[in-house]
């Protein structure tokens, strides 16, 4: 998400299709003629038959992926990758250092 940061538009369909406070109009958005439709209802005994009542439910294909020709170059990833380890560290520290000061 730091290239492309989540924005509220990036809800409104959601939103406009979850219609806070009037369930009963809710209309999923996904057919077998609309695959890519992002609002679908699962009958609960289907949810019952999955794998450990699974609730990740995928539906929606995302060819970007396994595009891979889409992807930065190598350098620009693991750089990418460099610094969201050092960040993560950086926080794990002041965790610690206040846990420490804590106790």
């Amino acid at each position: 998400l730091k290239q492309k940061p989540l924005r509220s538009q990036d809800f409104d369909e959601f939103v406009a299709c979850y219609k806070p406070g009037r369930a009963h109009a809710r209309r999923q958005t996904w057919s077998e003629a609309n695959p890519q439709g992002r609002w679908r209802s699962f009958a609960y005994k289907d949810l019952l038959q999955r794998d450990k009542l699974s609730l990740d439910i995928f539906w929606i294909k995302d060819d970007s992926l396994t595009d891979t020709s889409a992807l930065p170059p190598p350098e620009v990833l693991a750089g990418e990758i460099a610094a969201d380890l050092k960040e993560a560290q950086a926080m794990f520290e002041g965790i610690a250092k206040r846990l420490a000061n804590a106790g």
